[in-house]
């Protein structure tokens, strides 16, 4: 009898651990002696199959532990696994940082001097700066290749518009074009979006489904952005056809200044301004480089007086 109780003790020495484990794992409060007393208290064969129960049981028991789906109750100071929320999205600039250059919040810069912009965000200007906006435009070097290249081709395929012929016919179609031209930003951009705190830019919408840039594109004709970002009616297109229309009628050559040539004007520049809308919406880099409004709208106006002209009209 005494060398099996001898083996029994060591068995149970050695599984120690194994015991000191299960106890902990599946009562939490009992120490490895306990344990091994409570197993060595039964009988010889129950004590080494049970021991034997107890290790599998045990192993089990730490493989499933040690999977973390099981674990349900955070450590006081654990960190969080969860995903870093995205920062919200900076508002724009104040127009007036860039002029003044004050010390301001986080924000995107927006460079107002430009004839439009790649956002829907309001951008409030001072009756100053939609000056020098009206200024930047008409001295853009896209601008003014624009009217001179549209000069040179108009005088090179017809030598009988009011201008006259050859390089003098040129000269006075490019003046007369940049004085059309100034008298369209000094109204357009200038005077009438101050009278009205309106904003001069055409804000296109990149990120809109296609639909919705169309009907944008084309109703920015009599639809515009107030300087609030608000919705109003576009007065300075709306003002500035009529008002370029009476004061063309003054000194541009071939212009007749009835009433039916002026309505006809005013009316074909009016359905023309949607084609510049839609260039600047969807082709941003032509309209970057080239000034479509001198093209499909003095051009037009022209063609227009020269056809009448051309026709007997008084």
């Amino acid at each position: 009898m005494t060398p099996r109780r001898r083996r029994l003790d060591i068995t149970s020495l050695l599984l120690l651990p194994g015991l000191a484990l299960h106890a902990q794992t599946t009562f939490h409060t009992s120490t490895p002696h306990a344990v091994s007393a409570t197993v060595l208290t039964e009988g010889s064969g129950s004590a080494e199959s049970t021991i034997a129960a107890i290790v599998r049981e045990n192993e089990t028991l730490a493989y499933v532990d040690a999977l973390p789906a099981f674990h349900t109750e955070a450590l006081p100071n654990a960190p969080s696994w969860s995903l870093p929320t995205a920062p919200a999205p900076l508002p724009p600039c104040p127009s007036s940082a860039l002029v003044t250059g004050e010390p301001q919040p986080p924000c995107i810069a927006i460079n107002p001097y430009h004839r439009f912009l790649d956002t829907t965000a309001p951008v409030p200007m001072t009756p100053t700066q939609k000056a020098y906006l009206a200024f930047h435009n008409f001295r853009d070097p896209g601008n003014i290749i624009t009217i001179v290249g549209t000069a040179a081709f108009t005088v090179d395929t017809n030598s009988h518009t009011a201008y006259g012929p050859g390089f003098g016919g040129f000269l006075r179609d490019t003046g007369y074009s940049f004085s059309q031209d100034v008298t369209g930003e000094f109204f357009g951009t200038f005077l009438i979006p101050s009278l009205f705190h309106e904003d001069p830019h055409y804000h296109r919408e990149p990120g809109a489904p296609f639909r919705h840039r169309l009907v944008h594109a084309l109703s920015r004709t009599i639809i515009a952005q107030h300087d609030d970002g608000s919705s109003m009616p576009n007065y300075a297109v709306l003002f500035t056809y009529p008002i370029s229309a009476e004061i063309s009628n003054l000194y541009v050559p071939g212009v007749h200044g009835n009433g039916p040539s002026t309505v006809e004007r005013i009316a074909t520049g009016l359905a023309t301004d949607p084609v510049n809308n839609l260039i600047t919406e969807f082709l941003p880099d032509v309209a970057r480089h080239i000034n479509t409004r001198a093209i499909f709208i003095q051009r037009i106006v022209n063609m227009v007086t020269a056809g009448n002209a051309q026709m007997g009209m008084p």
